[in-house]
């Protein structure tokens, strides 16, 4: 409730990673990246820097440059070091198919570890923003962390974080991939590229199945008649989220769709477009 007893009990409020960075909070995928060469983790940041890149802060390109990988350059890191025997061909067939379990495997569990103990150790700010974050309305977040309910008070019930906490975080990519099939490659090199496909496919985040798995707080939207977006820098990958809302909500709506960068005021307005959506632009 305001100043002036208006309620906001029917409000929405999106929250992303821009939320947290404003309270000078590190949380973006730089500051990950800086994490992983400060605890020496070697092979897994040569590894994301190789088929990655390290080039940005944005969660949303990390994960669309993870979806992106190239098979055949995992494929020949991973086979880099193998000698072909031609004597003794099916030794060698035998040592690329399980190149990806030795090679990529550990690398991915590596990141999944090494991300959740990263998560944990967020440190949260104590200086709240000067900006209206009501303890009436609901909160949908995109962040780990417990900002919200530490600083601003917000009741646990009031939020729900769509992917996870400090400690059961939910992150990865949106291309997931069917069966490799190549003429041009041999059986060991089909089973090989196979593999890597499966391993990639464990860093599928798959956000149809968090709606579905979150069915029932999505439909209990249906007398939203506001919506106010913080900190989100409006990914592709995140795209379904905003359809689903948009299916569920009052059809009066109104959204307020906050941007920091040009890029975000650019895809704000696309999405807007996109959605068919009564909508204002601010700065955040």
């Amino acid at each position: 409730m305001d100043l002036f007893g208006n309620t906001f009990k029917h409000s929405l409020f999106i929250i992303g990673n821009g939320f947290d960075l404003a309270h000078s909070m590190e949380t973006s995928w730089g500051d990950f990246y800086k994490w992983l060469k400060t605890t020496k983790h070697f092979n897994l940041f040569n590894f994301l820097e190789t088929n990655v890149g390290m080039k940005t802060d944005l969660w949303k390109d990390f994960e669309k440059a993870l979806g992106e990988y190239s098979i055949n350059d995992i494929y020949d890191q991973c086979t880099e070091f193998i000698e072909i025997d031609y004597d003794h061909m099916m030794r060698s067939a035998f040592a690329i198919e399980d190149s990806p379990d030795i090679e990529l495997l550990p690398r991915k569990e590596e990141l999944v570890r090494c991300f959740s103990e990263w998560v944990e150790g967020l440190w949260i700010s104590n200086e709240p923003l000067s900006i209206e974050i009501p303890t009436d309305a609901r909160y949908l977040t995109f962040n780990y962390t417990e900002t919200l309910e530490i600083l601003y008070g917000i009741p646990t019930e009031n939020i729900l974080h769509i992917h996870g906490t400090l400690f059961n975080p939910i992150f990865g990519h949106g291309n997931y991939c069917g069966s490799y099939d190549n003429e041009s490659d041999t059986e060991y090199q089909i089973a090989a590229k196979e593999k890597i496909i499966g391993v990639m496919n464990d860093l599928h985040k798959d956000v149809n199945g968090i709606i579905a798995e979150h069915k029932e707080y999505f439909e209990s939207l249906y007398d939203v008649d506001q919506i106010i977006v913080r900190g989100i820098s409006y990914g592709e990958i995140d795209y379904p989220y905003f359809v689903r809302i948009n299916e569920v909500v009052s059809e009066d709506c109104t959204w307020e769709l906050g941007w920091h960068t040009e890029n975000d005021k650019n895809a704000a307005s696309s999405i807007a477009n996109t959605l068919g959506i009564k909508s204002e632009l601010f700065c955040f």
